[in-house]
Parts: structure tokens; C-alpha cells; sequence
């Protein structure tokens, strides 16, 4: 049997929640019954003429039996009788203590009795907490002593009674004073309320500024599951000293809206994970409103399939964010209609670029957020992703011409005995690593004696292991220089890797920023560009890493652009074609390989779950 969740109760005590049965009756009359409440006159006409009569007269009757046997002075003035609710319940709860036994019979709560009975056998309450008034000076309808009176009967009355607290309304702030009431009420919702217990509230009593407070400081809380508890008005079970059944109502639409607003300004901030967060327990939160029997059910129970659909939708696009393709197949399910064709082309072992273009699209939006640390992060893979994949599919066996991947999968090593197969590709890629200083492969072709009237003829003797990123791009772009034949394509391909050449600084830089205690922003990667080539300028004769490279570099604005470019010529150079968004619109003349919005894939998903949330709301 599954464990029933525990939750609380947090209740405005009023007036209304007390009845004594008088003397020499079994009537249970309400002791501070003074609102016209709706539906009152038809609740006390189906009352029979006697009790009709006794209902009319309970305030002449508190006033001439339970005032007169507490000794609280009352006033009568053209029949009108008043008393102080502060004195009676003062010396209510004293005699209470006195004789208990006499006490607890005649004693019971009202309606407040159908809120707890209500809370405690069918949400298992665990704490009450009950807003109460004790003004200074003293106002007659205070309520600090009914809170002692009710705490004291419900604790002898229930078997497992639950914690009960007063929080008392401050001294200083007036039950009337609506402004201050929302701090108040404010500050214990977000101090005291655990926001994934369900929370069960009652405003039916306290002042109506008190009742406005709780109301609307609660359902603007982060409190997750809310349930109102609306006691319904029987004269009958009021004098026959019963509980009221109690109306459940959740206010759901109001927090609907507020949840999707929430939502809309995670996913503006490209957080997806965030907004998937909050319709997840959005989604839990519906779910357990639908079994508490609140009103609505079959609107609840479509909101949450909608809610449903697109937590998967966000669970895409976060699995995509961590290029996780399975696990963005395992959640859009083919279920996403326009979107799970979206991230099926991305799938698709031939287009293998798109999760370069991925990752493009990411460093543009880690950019456009600041988060620079995992902006160079995503860049140098990136970078050397780019490379890998250009490798595979320039070679004649998918990476495993050039390359022995059988038996080094996660590295490149190079079979030298097939490039010298190929004078062109052998020999320039040993001139562009000449011309580097790349000495790794230049000194063991020398030192193997593989040098024939100055060409690159023989192989070396194992396999050789491109040692870096340098190397490997200038492997690359012998490949790319021998393997296209066309003009416009050579061009393209000498373009993509002066693209390359501008990131080499920031791939070299991107550990030491990252690491440095001096921080990270786009101001700081500029003062690092500056200071290095200025440390090249005065020391010309110092060797270092970045040497090759700071001078060649681009402003840290330009570095998206720069991508940009890279994965628009790789497209052109495997002759494969940019894919296009779904549902948002390109600018004219744009691409979706772009450094500013609409983004691939995140714009498409954004707009696709917002239109749905638009809709669960019309």
C-alpha cells in the first residue's frame, strides 16, 4: 500500500469558528456569527421554526446564558447585543481548564471542525498553523484565546492530532492594514512552507484584509500543490454541533499562468533544463490535484497531458544540449510531430555536420549569456570535432584509409605507408609542417631517411600519431587541397581554415582562463588577447605557445563569426546542404549556421513548446 504524503494546514482563524451549546438545550450556537454570508437565509429556512427562532436569536442567547455564566459583560441596545469575542473566549478557555470534562462536550469548532477533520483524514495533516490576532491595545474580536480553546479540544478530541501552532498577526500591524498583512503572510509562506509538501489552506476566517493576504500571498507562492479548503455554510450542522463537508478548490489556472510565465522567461534564457524543472513538478503538482478531488478534474487531467508533452519537448532539447542523441530519441518518441522530425534529421548517421552545427549553435547562445567558461569549453571541441568529422568523411574509408581506427579508435594515427601512396597529399602535408616548425613529423621523416630529392616518397616505420590540433588541420587541409578539384571549393576550404587559424589562440588560452583566479567575461578575454600580444611585442626572442598564434587571433566578438564561417564552408566543402528551422523564420539572406537568432534545433523547440503552452491557456 502506497504511503499517503503528508501535508499541512494553514488556517485564518475567525470568529465564526466556535459554538457553545447553551444551557438546557442541545443546540450549538456560534458564538461570533455576524457576516451574511451567501446562501445563509437559504441555509436557515430549511431549519425547523424553533431553530429558525434560536438562529434569529443567538446573539440575545450567547449574551443572556454563556455570557452571563462566564461573568463577561454584554450590551444591549435596542435589542442589538454585543459583547467583546476577546473576553468571552478569555474566560472560556479558563474555565475549559477548570472543568474540562463539563467543557469539552459543550465546546465545539464550527466550521473550522469540517477544515481539520477534513485535513487530517484525507491529506494526513502533520502541522496546523493557525493565523491569529492579538492587538495592541486589545481589540474585542481578537482571537489569541479562541486559538488555546480550539487547540486544547482538537488535541483531546483527535486520536492522532497533529501539531498545532499560532502565528500570531505582529502587534504592530493592524488586521485591517492590507499592506502590511501581505508582508506578514509573505515571510511565513516563504519561511516556514516547505514547497513540495501539498499545502491545504483556509481563509474563510480572520479580517477580510487577512483573508485577501493569505489568498493571494499563497498562490503566488512557490508552493507547488495548493488546496483550498471551503467549508460549506449549514445552519443545520452548526447547531447540531457537526463538521461541514468541505468544497475543495485548487486555483490551478491562476498558478497555470504563473508556472508558464516562469517557463517563457527560462527558455528566453535558453534554460531548458530550468523550464523543464518547473513543468515537471507542475505535472506533479496537477496529478496530485486530480486524486484530491478538486473541482475540474477533466480540464486538470488535459492540462497535465499537454504539461506532459512538453516536459518531453524540453527533455529533448536538454539531451541535445549534451549531444545525446539516444536520449533525445527515448523522449521525443516520435511523438513530437514536427519536432521529432527535426531531431530525426539530426539523427541521421549521413548528416553527421549537424552536431557541429550543435555545438556552433551552442557556443552562439553560451555567448549570448555570458557563460563564457563553457563557451571556450564548447568552442575547442568544437574545433577539433570539426576536424575529426572532415577527416572521416574526406577519406576514402570513413577515417579508415589514412588512419588505422580499428585498432586506435580514439586517436589518429596516421598510415603513413598509404599517404606516400598519394605524392601530392604526402608532400604537402610535410611543406605545411615545415613551414610551421612542427618538428614531430619533419624530424622523423629526416631522421628515417624518407626524404627523396627533397619529397616526402617513403614511409615511416610505425604508424605516426598526429600530435595536435595544428597538426592535424594541416593534415586536413593537404587532404582537403588534393581531394577537391574545384576552384570555388579550394577557395572555400582556404577560407574555413583561416577561420581555424583565428581560433588556434583561443583553443591554446582557453585552460589557463578558465583556471585563472582573475575571472572569466568577455572584458577579461580581451585584456588577455591585449596583454599577450604585448608581451610578444617586447620579447620577441621568447618562445611560448601562444607565439604562433596571438598575432593571428580574432577579437573575442568575432570568435561565433568565426565559427560561423567554419561550419558553413565544411557544409560546401562535403557538398551537403544547411538544414532549415521548422517553425521560425530566417531573416532573408540568412542561414540557420548563424551567430545570432534563430537558432538550430533551440529556436524551432523554444517556439514549439511556448505555442503550446499558448494554448493550454486560450
Amino acid at each position: 500500500m502506497t504511503e499517503q504524503k503528508k501535508s499541512i494546514l494553514i488556517a485564518n482563524l475567525g470568529t465564526s469558528d466556535l459554538t457553545v451549546q447553551i444551557p438546557g438545550s442541545s443546540d450549538y450556537l456560534p458564538v461570533g456569527f455576524a457576516r451574511e454570508e451567501p446562501n445563509l437565509k437559504n441555509t436557515v429556512q430549511d431549519l425547523s421554526d424553533p431553530r429558525q427562532t434560536t438562529w434569529e436569536q443567538r446573539q440575545q442567547l450567547i449574551c443572556e446564558t454563556i455570557c452571563s455564566e462566564l461573568k463577561v459583560p454584554f450590551y444591549n441596545h435596542d435589542d442589538h447585543y454585543r459583547f467583546s469575542f476577546r473576553d468571552l473566549t478569555q474566560s472560556l478557555f479558563s474555565a475549559y481548564e477548570d472543568n474540562p470534562e463539563i467543557w469539552k462536550h459543550r465546546i465545539r469548532p464550527g466550521r473550522f471542525w469540517g477544515i481539520v477533520k477534513t485535513a487530517v483524514e484525507q491529506f494526513n495533516v502533520q502541522h496546523i498553523y493557525c493565523f491569529v490576532t492579538n492587538q495592541t491595545p486589545s481589540h474585542r474580536d481578537d482571537t489569541i484565546y479562541l486559538f488555546e480553546i480550539l487547540k486544547k479540544w482538537l488535541e483531546e478530541t483527535l486520536t492522532n492530532c497533529p501539531k498545532i501552532e499560532k502565528i500570531v498577526i505582529p502587534k504592530e500591524v493592524s488586521a485591517i492594514d492590507q499592506d502590511a498583512l501581505f508582508d506578514v503572510y509573505y515571510r511565513f509562506l516563504n519561511a516556514e512552507c516547505d514547497r513540495h509538501l501539498t499545502t491545504l489552506i483556509s481563509i474563510k476566517g480572520g479580517t477580510p484584509p487577512m483573508q485577501t493576504a493569505l489568498r493571494v500571498q499563497a498562490i503566488s507562492s512557490q508552493i507547488e500543490t495548493q488546496i483550498y479548503l471551503e467549508p460549506e455554510l449549514s445552519a443545520q450542522r452548526i447547531l447540531d454541533g457537526e463538521p461541514s463537508p468541505c468544497r475543495r478548490v485548487s486555483y490551478w489556472r491562476y498558478q497555470r499562468t504563473m508556472k508558464y510565465q516562469t517557463v517563457k522567461q527560462l527558455l528566453q534564457r535558453w534554460d531548458f533544463d530550468g523550464a523543464r524543472v518547473v513543468l515537471s513538478d507542475w505535472k506533479e503538482t496537477l496529478a496530485t490535484l486530480e486524486t484530491s478531488q478538486t473541482e475540474n478534474s477533466e480540464a486538470l487531467n488535459a492540462s497535465r497531458e499537454l504539461v506532459d508533452i512538453n516536459v518531453r519537448a524540453l527533455g529533448t532539447a536538454v539531451a541535445l544540449m549534451n549531444l545525446d542523441v539516444r536520449g533525445a530519441e527515448q523522449e521525443h518518441d516520435n511523438r513530437l510531430d514536427v519536432l521529432s522530425e527535426l531531431v530525426n534529421q539530426y539523427s541521421d548517421s549521413q548528416n553527421s555536420l549537424y552536431r557541429l552545427l550543435n555545438l556552433h549553435t551552442q557556443c552562439c547562445m553560451l555567448w549570448e549569456l555570458d557563460r563564457i567558461a563553457e563557451f571556450l569549453i564548447r568552442m575547442a571541441l568544437f574545433y577539433e570535432e570539426m576536424i575529426h568529422d572532415l577527416f572521416r568523411q574526406l577519406d576514402p574509408k570513413n577515417g579508415h584509409f589514412y588512419f588505422n581506427r580499428d585498432k586506435y579508435s580514439d586517436n589518429w594515427y596516421l598510415k603513413t605507408d598509404e599517404v606516400v601512396k598519394n605524392p601530392k597529399l604526402a608532400n604537402r602535408f610535410y611543406q605545411l609542417e615545415k613551414e610551421m616548425g612542427n618538428y614531430s613529423l619533419v624530424k622523423n621523416i629526416k631522421n628515417q631517411d624518407c626524404l627523396v630529392k627533397g619529397s616526402w616518397k617513403k614511409p615511416l616505420q610505425k604508424l605516426f600519431k598526429l600530435p595536435g590540433r595544428p597538426t592535424k588541420r594541416n593534415f586536413l587541409q593537404a587532404l582537403i587541397e588534393v581531394k577537391l578539384d574545384d576552384n570555388t571549393q579550394k577557395n572555400v576550404a582556404k577560407y574555413m581554415i583561416l577561420g581555424m587559424k583565428a581560433l588556434d589562440y583561443w583553443c591554446v588560452k582557453r585552460n589557463q582562463i578558465i583556471h585563472s583566479a582573475k575571472g572569466i567575461s568577455k572584458s577579461r578575454l580581451l585584456e588577455v588577447l591585449e596583454e599577450d600580444r604585448q608581451f610578444v611585442r617586447s620579447n620577441p626572442s621568447t618562445k611560448s605557445d601562444i607565439n604562433p598564434t596571438v598575432n593571428v587571433a580574432c577579437q573575442p566578438d568575432e570568435i561565433c563569426d568565426r565559427m560561423t564561417e567554419i561550419i558553413t564552408h565544411a557544409f560546401a566543402i562535403v557538398g551537403s546542404n544547411l538544414p532549415e528551422p521548422r517553425l521560425v523564420s530566417l531573416p532573408k539572406g540568412t542561414t540557420i549556421a548563424s551567430a545570432s537568432e534563430p537558432f538550430y534545433l533551440y529556436s524551432d523547440i523554444r517556439d514549439w513548446v511556448i505555442q503550446r503552452l499558448d494554448r493550454d491557456v486560450q
